[in-house]
């Protein structure tokens, strides 16, 4: 009689299952470090978007008077920034001190829980100009 097995052992099958768990512990948190990290530089890069944004349409608004500052004002007030920036749906105002806006990445989205500062009361060009002084933290008063 011919003894003709074809086909895996048990222990053959645990020993791969073994060796694709162990792979797995080790690339899930690194791919997931990857993701966070790809979130947190585009979060930064809207920061920079929404006051490169405010800063030019400031100086276009009202170039004869005032500064940027000044023209900022009335974004600041209407805490809207959607004819600013072609931002994800999600990205909201909370909060304006003077010229800064504190920036949300709202409760859902790419950018859940994210914060921002975006700060248009520094004077570094005749006109003024708007920065990122936080990505991580809203505006302190």
């Amino acid at each position: 009689m011919k003894n003709n097995k074809k086909g895996f052992t048990l222990i053959e099958l645990l020993a791969v299952i073994v060796i694709l768990a162990i792979i797995m512990v080790i690339a899930v948190p690194r791919i997931l470090d990857v993701i966070e990290t790809s979130r947190t530089s585009a979060w930064s890069n809207n920061l920079s978007m929404i006051a490169n944004s405010l800063e030019l349409n400031g100086s276009i608004i009202n170039t004869t008077s005032g500064t940027v500052q000044q023209n900022v004002a009335s974004y600041c007030t209407s805490k809207n920034l959607s004819g600013i920036a072609d931002l994800d749906t999600n990205v909201t105002v909370n909060a304006c001190t003077g010229n800064k806006f504190s920036i949300s990445g709202g409760s859902a989205g790419q950018f859940k829980d994210k914060k921002g500062c975006v700060d248009c009361s520094a004077s570094t060009a005749s006109m003024g100009s708007c920065t990122v002084s936080s990505t991580t933290a809203y505006c302190s008063n």
